[in-house]
């Protein structure tokens, strides 16, 4: 119970940034379409995003237990209960491992620091810890486990954390294999039968529900089309971008990277089940690695995953660590044994302070520019009805307690190239002409002249990222035609509709 105290109050202290700055764009949309799920709006056809329906499923819970705190703080809470799952997963298969003591709950902290460190976490709300927390205790399950049926319900629960992250699917695959090569020869075909079965099961269950809700074709609109379409932008404008952020990832990994190359290296002495884990650890860490260069674009939280893999390899290698200590009192081999590890850990501590530094800076100062509109629209003249953000801004629809005016809360999706159309933003026209926004928030741009997104009314430069196709001068001409300038606060133009259009 104190480890897992502990794991819960660092997951807290590391995500904290994320609670007192605001959420990531990809942690906006998150918490934005489960709160829309909660109003009755169905996902994908009613509130769009492009990730399989776990994560939303998840936050809408959250919100549901938790909803008097608001969306955001909600799911950030459940990221906090996430992340110290994932160094609570961790730390039971080294226990089965008999890695007990401080080998286990140092392995464990640095499991939680390694995934929940700024540069990964963004400060919480992402797919990613929640998946590996959940297949981190699939494969508790499949280590030394008590019985065959105990396949079916960790079929279950890798089966369920695909549905929230795609990214997991190495860790997915290791836990079958650790699954199947680990059975006597005999339940080895019932037990990968039920292994399947569970893992079927959740996928098998949500396309019941997306077919009965009548939301299957947009869901694999969204998913399918629009995510392919995605990975063409990709290209070498992903290898340019993805660069850096590989760099400082490893950088700030540093230290438990050096712990898990030792732990490889001691294990693969070991007896054969210590032999097997290692090594399905260590291919769960190519694989990924392999995953990472299909999809052709790397952020820095796609590294989670790597956490339960890591965290084992790691505790190996602070056992061995115990052992080469207490095997020697001279000052002097044991120097040789911490310095490394010490600058290591400095390694890891200054690169990972360094990197979060600059993920937080434009973290803070859009959320600053969020809450300067909102606040400025609870006094404007449209204090109701609904409102369009221009950009990649769905955050604000939560702060202002706005809804949107399109099933678009942000703009990517318009301006992807292979999955954009001019019928597609014809109908988003349509949809705007029918309904008119009280509102129009125009968040393209950090400020005026400053490098954004395709913009609105007011020219800028393009800030290059794969995503610029503009096919948007439909609904230019119709902010232009029924909208004046109101106001521009902090650097955000905002257009009121004028009385004489509204329906």
């Amino acid at each position: 119970m104190v480890l897992i105290g502990i794991l819960v109050l660092l997951s807290a202290a590391l995500l904290a940034p994320g609670l007192l700055i605001g959420p990531s764009l990809d942690a906006a949309v998150f918490s934005h379409v489960a709160g829309r799920m909660l109003d009755g709006v169905p996902l994908y056809l009613g509130t769009w995003d492009h990730k399989p329906p776990g994560m939303y499923l998840a936050s809408a819970a959250a919100q549901m237990l938790l909803g008097g705190l608001g969306p955001w703080t909600a799911q950030w809470l459940l990221s906090v209960a996430a992340t110290a799952g994932i160094g609570l997963s961790v730390a039971a298969v080294l226990t089965r491992e008999g890695v007990t003591g401080m080998p286990r709950a140092f392995a464990a902290v640095g499991t939680v620091l390694f995934a929940g460190q700024y540069l990964l976490s963004l400060g919480g709300g992402l797919t990613e810890p929640l998946a590996t927390a959940m297949v981190g205790f699939a494969l508790v399950g499949v280590i030394r486990p008590a019985g065959p049926w105990r396949a079916a319900a960790v079929g279950v629960l890798a089966g369920a954390a695909l549905l929230v992250s795609l990214q997991v699917l190495p860790g997915v695959l290791v836990v079958g294999a650790l699954a199947t090569v680990g059975a006597p020869a005999s339940a080895r075909l019932p037990r990968v039968a039920l292994l399947s079965a569970g893992l079927a099961a959740p996928a098998l269950a949500v396309l019941a529900w997306l077919t009965a809700s009548g939301t299957l074709a947009a869901a694999l609109d969204a998913i399918v089309v629009y995510t392919a379409a995605y990975r063409a932008l990709s290209g070498g404008l992903g290898t340019v971008l993805g660069v850096p952020v590989v760099a400082w990832t490893l950088l700030s990994s540093v230290f438990v990277t050096a712990l898990a190359a030792f732990g490889l290296a001691s294990a693969l002495r070991a007896p054969e089940q210590r032999r097997r884990v290692a090594m399905a650890s260590a291919l769960w860490i190519g694989a990924s690695c392999v995953l990472v260069v299909a999809q052709g674009r790397f952020y820095a939280h796609y590294a989670i995953p790597l956490a339960v893999p890591l965290g084992i390899l790691a505790g190996y290698g602070l056992g061995r660590v115990a052992i080469s200590l207490r095997g020697t009192h001279a000052i002097w081999p044991r120097a040789l044994i911490v310095a490394p590890l010490a600058i290591a850990m400095t390694i890891s501590l200054v690169a990972g302070i360094a990197a979060a530094s600059m993920e937080m800076v434009p973290l803070a100062q859009r959320s600053s520019q969020m809450e300067a509109v909102s606040s400025w629209l609870r006094g404007s003249p449209a204090r109701s009805g609904t409102m369009l953000v221009w950009g990649n801004e769905p955050h604000l629809y939560d702060l202002s307690g706005r809804m949107p005016a399109i099933r678009f809360s942000y703009f990517y999706p318009l301006t992807t190239a292979g999955y954009s159309t001019p019928s597609q933003v014809a109908e988003v026209a349509k949809e705007l002409a029918d309904q008119p926004p009280a509102v129009i928030v125009d968040a393209s741009t950090e400020a005026p002249g400053v490098p954004g997104f395709v913009p609105l009314l007011t020219p800028h430069p393009l800030a290059r990222e794969g995503r610029e196709l503009d096919l948007l001068e439909p609904l230019r001409a119709f902010v232009a035609e029924h909208y004046e300038l109101a106001a521009t606060v902090d650097g955000w133009p905002i257009y009121l509709l004028r009385v004489a259009v509204i329906p």
